[in-house]
């Protein structure tokens, strides 16, 4: 559940570093692919309206809240997974 959202002003450079999510499935669609387990969901449909219709692992089909924020607030068009090995602190 995201807490915080500051207004961005117009023309301003970005003054928002990062979002965190602690999350319930509103926010959290889960993300196994870095966990050993049998349950998969890298496979279409899920991510067909995602970035490049690309499956993600995700159990769900595209973009939830917190990426639309992410995007809003210039961080990228969607919060890495915790666990995704792509991604680092600075990320």
């Amino acid at each position: 559940m995201m807490l915080w959202f500051p207004s961005p002003k117009t023309g301003a450079t970005a003054e928002v570093p990062a979002i965190i999510v602690f999350g319930d499935s509103t926010v959290d669609s889960g993300n196994n692919n870095q966990i050993p387990t049998l349950v998969k969901s890298n496979f279409r449909p899920y991510g067909r309206d995602f970035v490049g219709g690309k499956p993600t692992g995700w159990f769900s089909n595209g973009r939830l809240a917190t990426d639309f924020y992410s995007e809003f607030y210039g961080l990228g068009p969607f919060v890495p997974a915790y666990l995704d090995p792509e991604y680092g602190i600075e990320d």
